[in-house]
């Protein structure tokens, strides 16, 4: 009997573009998650599918919500991006790659390696980098792997939601998690034309390229043997995601969602979930994701991708 193949992303405002992502992938996988980070606009039929579990978030942890169900899935995990096309053998292609290592590696198309610390630029200071949607005429062991296009094992890691302690750089959190665990990462071999990218207006890229300090400084303390001074980098870290949490709320009081209204309108698809604003909006719907999202939900309610 095969495993099961679940397919994970998060999306901010990119419903058009997420629809094209999610039509190229719809076939090849058991099982789809998708977070709508901060969502505002009707919600395309494609998405209201038995096959697709929808969960409604703010953005208090951007792109890290891709591994929002990790913890709680068995089987192969993929996570992909909404500004993204993926080609009809995508998924067998990611988990062949994971079968030809015994499941004994992350598998990803994109990434990226330092070779002499501290870096002065987590986008500028790398020393070999590798693109999804250029070619990759060999495997290449990396730090830090996109996670936009990467494929593993569940049994290989499992990393709960908290520790990504800022949002909008999944791809540091996963690598910081390997690397501290000794899982090796993988970016493998494709073509150039493999992926093809949808054009956005934004993205994440484009915002924190601009300022990169929490990224380098992140990526300095990993490769810090002494790690003298890794308690006030914590606290660092985590007092500046409070602050985007307390910008967040204000911007979220301009907004509100009537999330008992829209429970009931999605009251009876198990497939639908609500991120409330308080644990008990939630408890008349048995898919509001009470125990989990609330986890989210309850203590990050703020964030901007």
């Amino acid at each position: 009997m095969s495993e099961k193949t679940i397919v994970n992303v998060a999306s901010y405002n990119r419903v058009g573009s997420l629809v094209n992502t999610i039509n190229s992938i719809y076939d090849q996988c058991d099982e789809i998650n998708i977070f709508l980070n901060d969502h505002i606009g009707e919600i395309p039929e494609k998405l209201l599918d038995n096959k697709i579990n929808l969960f409604f978030s703010d953005n208090s942890y951007g792109d890290a919500l891709k591994f929002g169900k990790l913890m709680e899935s068995d089987g192969y995990y993929l996570t992909i991006d909404d500004d993204l096309i993926y080609p009809p053998n995508y998924v067998n292609y990611m988990v062949s790659r994971c079968k030809e290592y015994s499941n004994k590696r992350v598998i990803t198309l994109h990434g990226r390696n330092f070779t002499s610390f501290p870096i002065n630029s987590y986008y500028n200071s790398y020393s070999e980098n590798y693109h999804c949607l250029k070619p990759q005429r060999k495997n290449v062991l990396v730090q830090f792997g996109g996670t936009g296009v990467m494929c593993f094992h569940t049994n290989l890691m499992k990393i709960p939601i908290d520790f990504f302690l800022y949002p909008n750089m999944a791809d540091i959190w996963v690598g910081k998690y390997c690397i501290e665990n000794n899982v090796e990462m993988i970016c493998i071999t494709h073509s150039g034309d493999f992926l093809k990218y949808q054009p956005q207006k934004s993205t994440i890229y484009d915002t924190e390229s601009k300022s990169d300090g929490i990224q380098t400084k992140i990526v300095n303390e990993i490769f810090n043997p002494q790690n003298e001074n890794k308690d006030d980098f914590i606290r660092s870290i985590k007092q500046e995601r409070e602050e985007i949490q307390i910008k967040k709320t204000l911007e979220n009081t301009k907004k509100q969602i009537n999330y008992d209204k829209v429970n009931q309108i999605f009251n009876g698809q198990r497939h639908v979930s609500i991120v409330s604003k308080t644990p008990e909006n939630t408890s008349h719907n048995p898919k509001t994701n009470a125990e989990f999202l609330s986890k989210i939900g309850s203590k990050n309610k703020k964030r901007n991708r």
